[in-house]
């Protein structure tokens, strides 16, 4: 896949950025003509020069002998693609992560890509967050998450994976770093100090403690609450969205299950489907109106949400109807063939920690072409957002169910 965007001769490149490891272009993902935003912060700066000019002799070694960089929360493949002259571990809960640094080191180096575990040295690896890396490492390279509770299981995970003279270094934006970060570091590794704050980021350095003769293997953290709209208890994992209760635009969304007419649907997608909650009120709500058989599908970028997803529909349908479900995790619908009768969305606003809409309005261009004849979208999200025009825009009509000065229920037919 080629870059879309051409870069002026007259004009410096806004995707470029130079560092000790070289000059790399890199771009978010998805690609965007003329994305404003930069595939990388000043943090990710700080890391790379923090290697170079206190650690060169290590990482000299640390070529020489194959060793390898576990790299956890690369939001676009930054890191990863900046050091691509060592083997590299990228660790994370995001689908899109993924898919961004495999382009970016695509773009920049012959290294091999592979999904699984380790397979041949100096490549780039792929471990999701419902697994484990398997092996030490001699650095280890951390982005702050905005979640504290995925930082803690992913802490305590990799106290069990490196040595004592590991160089542990973390790194995010001011604002999101606290001093319950630094105890976090701590307590679950070992002393902790951090950097002067450079713009507006800060380093945070860890020396882990002395090696365990011990490693156990760290089960996922589940957090789980009671849901009285689908009358069943909910699971979420560490990064998940509303992990304690049901956020309240789930909650308005499923009303307008019980209070509209919705299609007949043999076929329902939850996009961007957090922990399952609207697919299983919305299929629920199928089984009880007409008593069918359906499938249900369930597609989210987080490997935490579509497990958790899983495991809430076992719990709250499983085999006591005539409900199939299939879980994807994947970057929306660009990856489908499927096609559908009923699509329930609650969709992001946010790109890392920048508010946005362009991921919610790529969600509605490939409802629209996923859908049926006589198909329906029906979305919840924030009154100021105006999802309204998107919809007009995309399926020439719309419906609001319901609105309020805080949230607006839609609803968008494909028509012939």
């Amino acid at each position: 896949m080629k870059d879309v965007t051409a870069v002026s001769s007259t004009q410096p490149d806004k995707y470029l950025l130079n560092t000790p490891f070289g000059s790399h272009r890199l771009r978010r993902w998805p690609l965007i003509d003329n994305d404003a935003l930069q595939a990388w912060d000043a943090s990710d700066e700080l890391i790379l020069i923090e290697l170079a000019e206190q650690h060169s002799d290590k990482l000299r070694q640390l070529e020489a002998m194959g060793q390898r960089i576990l790299i956890v929360n690369d939001a676009f493949g930054a890191l990863s693609t900046c050091l691509n002259q060592y083997g590299r571990c990228s660790w994370g809960d995001s689908k899109i992560s993924q898919l961004a640094a495999k382009y970016n080191n695509n773009n920049q180096t012959d290294n091999a890509i592979v999904d699984n575990h380790l397979q041949q040295k100096n490549n780039l690896t792929f471990v999701n967050s419902m697994s484990l890396p398997d092996h030490n490492y001699e650095f280890v390279l951390i982005k702050i998450p905005k979640t504290s509770a995925l930082l803690e299981q992913q802490l305590l995970a990799i106290r069990n994976l490196v040595n004592k003279d590991c160089i542990i270094i973390a790194a995010g934006m001011s604002k999101h770093i606290h001093s319950s970060t630094m105890k976090l570091f701590t307590q679950c590794l070992g002393p902790t100090s951090s950097s002067r704050a450079t713009k507006k980021a800060r380093l945070i350095f860890c020396e882990p403690l002395s090696n365990q003769k011990e490693k156990s293997t760290i089960p996922p953290r589940i957090f789980n609450y009671y849901c009285q709209e689908i009358s069943n208890e909910l699971i979420s994992y560490a990064n998940g969205f509303s992990k304690n209760n049901l956020d309240l635009g789930a909650r308005i969304l499923i009303d307008a299950f019980k209070k509209n007419e919705h299609p007949r649907s043999q076929y329902l997608l939850d996009l961007g489907c957090g922990n399952g909650v609207l697919g299983i009120a919305a299929a629920k709500t199928i089984i009880h109106k007409n008593n069918s058989e359906m499938t249900v599908d369930f597609i989210d970028e987080s490997f935490m949400a579509v497990a958790a997803s899983r495991e809430n529909f076992n719990r709250a349908i499983g085999d006591t109807a005539q409900c199939n479900a299939r879980f994807y995790v994947e970057d929306g619908l660009d990856n489908s063939d499927n096609q559908y009768d009923w699509i329930v969305c609650n969709p992001p606003f946010h790109r890392g920690n920048t508010i946005e809409t362009n991921t919610a309005k790529k969600m509605f261009s490939q409802s629209f072409r996923h859908l049926n004849s006589k198909g329906q979208l029906w979305i919840v999200g924030n009154s100021h957002l105006h999802y309204e025009r998107a919809l007009q825009h995309v399926f020439s009509n719309h419906k609001v169910l319901f609105k309020n000065h805080r949230f607006a229920v839609i609803c968008a037919t494909k028509t012939d």
